[in-house]
This record gives C-alpha cells, structure tokens and sequence, in this order.
C-alpha cells in the first residue's frame, strides 16, 4: 500500500476524486422555528483508504470522522472515513475546487450560492422581536424560500449510480 504525503496531493487530484467519489449537498433538518439549511462537501471511503483521507483532510482543513454502523443500525463489516467540510469550510473548498471539477461542477456553484445566501442573510437581514428563539431573532422568509430553491436544485442535480 502506497502511502500519500500531503506535499504529493495537489487541488487538481482532489477534484478528480470529488467528481468520481464527493457528495456536494445542502441538507434540510426540520425544527420547531423553521427549517434549518446548511451545506457540506463530503468524500467517504472504505476503512482501506483511512491513509489517503487523513492526508486529505490535513492538507485540505477537513473534519475526519468514521462510520461504523451501516443505515440499519447493525455493525458494518467495512466501515467507512470520510473527510468532510460545512458552512464556510464548504465554501472555500468549494471555490478552491471549482476551476478543476468537470462532473460534479454545477453542484459546487450551487454551494457556494447557498453559503453565500447564507451569510448575507444571517449578518444583515435578521429581524428582532419578530419570532422564536431565545434572542427573538428570526429570519425573513425571503431567506427560507430561496434556500430552499438552493436545497431543490443541488437535489435535482445529484446522480445516483448513473441515474437523475
């Protein structure tokens, strides 16, 4: 097993392993106050590979966890690593990749339109007093509709074993 030096790794392979093996999303969670948005770049692999994603994930500024239960519940006989990046770590890894990324490439741009969305909604458009939580901070809704166009286009976008 040929082991990877963080100096070996360049931007252009990580893209070409995002193409075939990353997942760009925007996941939705339901909560009391409203839905709540947030993007990740994700690259997941068996248990063998745990070497290549620790070098990506140092290099690269990613959260390394593993998984080791399968959907079911039952322990997994291979399991998983992934390296993943959220919010403003998405972002960034998301522009960083972009000019090299051919398939997964519009699935990017859709990120870094959401975190983008994301931010300015979050700083400058917060309204006080005006709803749930403990600060009384709610966001406008024209935040929740167009996260939520972002959440069905990167959706649209996804391809699963070779089928929209």
């Amino acid at each position: 097993m040929d082991i990877v030096r963080a100096d070996e790794l360049s931007i252009e392979y990580l893209a070409g392993l995002m193409d075939g093996e990353g997942c760009f999303r925007i996941a939705s969670q339901n909560r009391s106050h409203g839905p709540l948005f947030y993007c990740s770049v994700t690259i997941r692999m068996r248990d063998d590979k745990t070497y290549l994603l620790r070098t990506i994930g140092k290099k690269f500024d990613g959260s390394l966890f593993s998984e080791n239960r399968s959907k079911s519940g039952s322990i997994n006989r291979n399991p998983n690593f992934a390296v993943e990046w959220r919010g403003p770590d998405a972002e960034r890894i998301c522009r960083q990749l972009l000019p090299y990324l051919i398939i997964k490439r519009d699935e990017a741009q859709v990120l870094i339109q959401f975190e983008e969305l994301r931010i300015t909604s979050h700083e400058h458009k917060v309204n006080r007093n005006k709803g749930g939580g403990r600060g009384g901070r709610r966001l406008p809704d024209s935040y929740f509709e167009a996260a939520q166009n972002l959440y069905l286009q990167c959706r649209e976008l996804k391809v699963y074993r070779g089928k929209k």
